[in-house]
């Protein structure tokens, strides 16, 4: 088995000396810097020990908030502002907001002249005066508003079947669901099956 060297020194050659002994002998400086020679994921070390301690000042006495307070406040007086890169000039920088232009509502005239016919005939015009509720529904599947309709008005009139029920205020009502009888009574008798 070969030796492994330790400064210069056989291991097998610390054995003898006791660590007490070598500790002893060593500065405060060398007994820190060996304290700070340690491995910091060291799952044996308590997690309060794992860091080197920086605690090196001494204690300022009990906490005071008053105290503390006025030092900060006497500390952030006295330190300077750091130099701005580009100093300040009151200008606008960057692209200056405009709101987008709203086009105001057309008038009947104007819609007339871009060949938009607005008003409706005199037929068409008592027709939808005079019209029923589930008429004005059909209209409304016919011409693709299904936003207007509910889905059992919408299939119905691409069926081409009449609703006896309906209108528009069945669209934020909900469809009855169907009735389905109830299963008979299970008649198994447990006993004569287990056997």
């Amino acid at each position: 088995m070969s030796n492994k060297l330790l400064f210069g020194k056989a291991l097998t050659s610390y054995d003898d000396e006791d660590i007490d002994e070598l500790l002893s002998k060593l500065t405060p400086e060398e007994l820190e810097q060996l304290n700070d020679d340690f491995d910091p994921d060291n799952s044996l070390l308590p997690p309060s020990q794992r860091c080197r301690d920086q605690t090196t000042k001494t204690p300022t006495g009990p906490y005071d908030r008053e105290k503390l307070l006025r030092y900060l406040i006497e500390k952030a007086k006295a330190e300077r502002d750091w130099e701005e890169a580009v100093p300040y000039e009151k200008k606008k920088r960057g692209k200056v907001y405009t709101p987008k232009q709203t086009i105001s509502p057309s008038t009947q005239n104007e819609l007339i002249e871009m060949g938009f016919d607005v008003e409706l005939d005199d037929d068409v015009n008592k027709a939808l005066e005079n019209a029923t509720e589930d008429e004005l529904v059909d209209l409304a599947a016919v011409l693709g508003f299904t936003g207007m309709l509910n889905q059992v008005q919408f299939h119905a009139s691409l069926e081409g079947r009449k609703l006896e029920m309906g209108g528009f205020s069945g669209v934020a009502k909900a469809e009855r669901p169907k009735v389905v009888p109830d299963e008979p009574p299970n008649m198994t008798d447990v006993e004569l099956n287990i056997i």
